[in-house]
């Protein structure tokens, strides 16, 4: 059955898995230019993809021009990216208190915002190809 909506526990679930795996994935000692940054990444990818919940995998990590991009595939019969796009406000909330309530995740986001990057999450429809990107800038970590 295809939910209509993300929300409550379900939300929390995405939200906690995706940042589990991103702080698995991603082990930053140190930003101080953009060729170790590339080198993260690099480690990073070697972990992926990454399942994050049923419906969700972190395929890879990119190094785009002012974000470091996590490329998520969608099952749209578990999440529609209709859905993901309604409730990206919410989806952006909880990664924000997540990142503010885990040390380990605030350091990651820290050593991004060194580096002058900020975190967008990409989720792409397995079903269409169509995106929606939730960004935060670096003034936002």
């Amino acid at each position: 059955m295809c939910p209509t909506r993300i929300k409550g526990e379900k939300m929390k679930k995405i939200v906690y898995s995706l940042l589990v795996a991103i702080i698995s994935s991603l082990a930053l000692s140190s930003c101080t230019n953009d060729m170790q940054l590339e080198s993260a990444i690099r480690l990073a990818n070697r972990n992926m993809p990454q399942v994050i919940d049923e419906g969700l995998t972190c395929e890879k990590v990119v190094n785009e021009d002012y974000y470091v991009t996590y490329i998520v595939s969608t099952d749209e019969d578990v999440y529609p990216i209709d859905d993901i796009r309604e409730s990206s406000d919410l989806i952006k909330l909880l990664m924000d208190e997540e990142l503010h309530s885990d040390p380990e995740m605030k350091d990651l986001f820290d050593m991004c915002k060194k580096c002058n990057k900020g975190i967008s999450y990409r989720y792409v429809s397995n079903q269409t190809g169509e995106s929606f990107s939730i960004d935060f800038e670096p003034y936002e970590l």
